[in-house]
């Protein structure tokens, strides 16, 4: 996938969806710099978000977080 960072607020964000039930380890990525025509690969290791695994398939963190003071 690649998609550009949107500026909010003084920051640049982006927001990823991932497929219900799926079960990712990790988001990895490299960065580019359109302006500069460069590419940043954090030294050819890639960068990596490690994701934490859901406890029950099918049951969303939110839905979970709401339900943890019952």
């Amino acid at each position: 996938m690649q998609t550009p960072f949107k500026k909010e607020n003084g920051e640049s964000r982006i927001a990823i969806a991932l497929s219900p039930g799926a079960e990712y380890a990790a988001i990895e990525f490299v960065l580019f710099f359109p302006e500069e025509g460069r590419w940043d690969n954090n030294g050819r290791r890639n960068y990596q978000i490690a994701l934490p695994a859901l406890e029950r398939a099918g049951v969303s963190p939110l839905r979970r977080a709401q339900g943890a003071g019952r």
